[in-house]
């Protein structure tokens, strides 16, 4: 059935390349998202898909938003390529090099209204304006490269974004951050409410963009995603970090374990 749904066989859907891990990209320290709460810390690499798994409500969302300056930071340490910073607005985010894939993309990911082209292009529109002035060949060379590049499934750039299937428009959440070109992509459920074959198209991207080098928080419920997808799994319950888990260790029963609030092994 999933073949003839994407038009070929899916094998080895959680292939990740094989890559190098180089030096750290963000390096977060005893971070607060509550006034009593509980620090979380952790560091990605360069070339590293650093999962984020837990239950719904367990935190991880949080601090996704957290780290794109959308909620409130009480305290702790970011810090981006050996620089401390102080995220305080998503466009500040965006400027040091963090990207953020929301788990809503038809509220807060996309302007449904709006076409697939003005959609790819919102986060780039100094790149693609002069004085305030859109140049309409810099905005269609960045939106055709990137329609092929995510194979978009779609009759026209200017085709309003609403009309697309739901794993056409995560592609152009996707696109949209692929034309900044982040350090950090953090990843909210990006395969959510999408056919297997859009799944199997991000998971590719995903390989990519550790090829190049990038950092990669996926934070996901999907528990066969996070583990297939991830180098290391970082579990979140109630708020803090719980453990964390790589290698063999890393498995779906060890990983939901954590989740629920026991420990890595199991009795």
């Amino acid at each position: 059935v999933i073949k003839q749904m994407v038009g070929r066989e899916l094998t080895g859907m959680y292939d990740k390349p094989k890559v190098d891990i180089g030096k750290p990209v963000m390096e977060v320290g005893n971070l607060l998202l509550d006034p009593m709460g509980q620090g979380i810390s952790f560091t990605v690499h360069e070339g590293e898909v650093l999962g984020i798994a837990g239950l719904m409500g367990a935190g991880q969302i949080r601090l996704a938003r957290a780290l794109f300056g959308i909620e409130r930071i009480y305290g702790g340490d970011v810090i981006l390529k050996g620089k401390p910073m102080k995220i305080s607005s998503p466009g500040k985010a965006v400027r040091t090099g963090i990207g953020l894939v929301t788990e809503n993309r038809k509220e807060e990911g996309l302007v449904q209204l709006l076409s697939v082209s003005k959609n790819i292009t919102l986060t780039v529109l100094d790149n693609v304006s002069h004085m305030g002035v859109l140049s309409h060949q810099a905005e269609a060379s960045i939106v055709a490269d990137k329609i092929a590049k995510l194979d978009i499934k779609t009759p026209s750039p200017k085709q309003i974004v609403m009309n697309l299937s739901g794993g056409n428009q995560q592609k152009v959440v996707l696109a949209k951050w692929l034309a900044v070109d982040p350090d950090v992509m953090i990843m909210c459920e990006p395969t959510r409410g999408i056919d297997v074959g859009a799944k199997a198209e991000i998971y590719r991207l995903i390989g990519e963009m550790a090829c190049n080098g990038k950092a990669v928080l996926l934070i996901s419920s999907e528990i066969p995603e996070v583990v297939g997808m991830s180098d290391r799994v970082m579990v979140m319950h109630s708020g803090k970090v719980v453990g964390e888990l790589t290698g063999a260790e890393c498995t779906q029963e060890a990983v939901m374990r954590l989740a629920t609030g026991g420990s890595a092994v199991g009795a």
